[in-house]
């Protein structure tokens, strides 16, 4: 396995035409699975035994087989944001880490679908953690450098 590529603020921002295009198409497959999920979940609950034993024909199995395709297509979207060094983060916001380093310590700028661009980090390497503007980042390093 190798390392993960670090990014400084401007590679990050360069590779974001591309990166856009991936999480729009992401953030449209995630929302279709997400329906597709509650539709078969709803077929499942609202189910009623059938009286000679045979399977149900609710359509849960079509439903399984469409989630299940969605599913290769996210797969699909994740791995091309992994071939380029982006971490897929907060589903439903699709937003897109990319690791950095600033003044010495490790961050991840931190972008959303439907921002123009990079204007947030996160601190160290958990992608839990708060977003924050980059600049009053740059301000509570000592030394101030990017």
């Amino acid at each position: 396995m190798t390392a993960p590529r670090v990014f400084t603020l401007e590679e990050a921002i360069a590779t974001l035409p591309y990166v856009r295009r991936i999480a729009a198409d992401l953030s449209r497959e995630y929302q279709a699975w997400q329906q597709v999920l509650l539709r078969y979940e709803l077929t499942v609950m609202h189910r009623r035994p059938d009286p000679d034993g045979l399977p149900p024909d609710d359509g849960a199995a079509a439903l399984e087989q469409e989630a299940a395709a969605l599913a290769t297509r996210i797969e699909h979207y994740l791995s091309e944001l992994r071939g380029v060094g982006a971490i897929a983060v907060e589903y439903g916001e699709e937003g897109i880490d990319f690791p950095g380093v600033l003044a010495g310590q490790p961050v991840r700028w931190s972008w959303r679908l439907g921002e123009p661009t990079i204007t947030r980090l996160r601190r160290g390497d958990d992608p839990e953690s708060r977003r924050e503007p980059i600049d009053a980042a740059v301000n509570t390093y000592s030394d101030g450098a990017r």
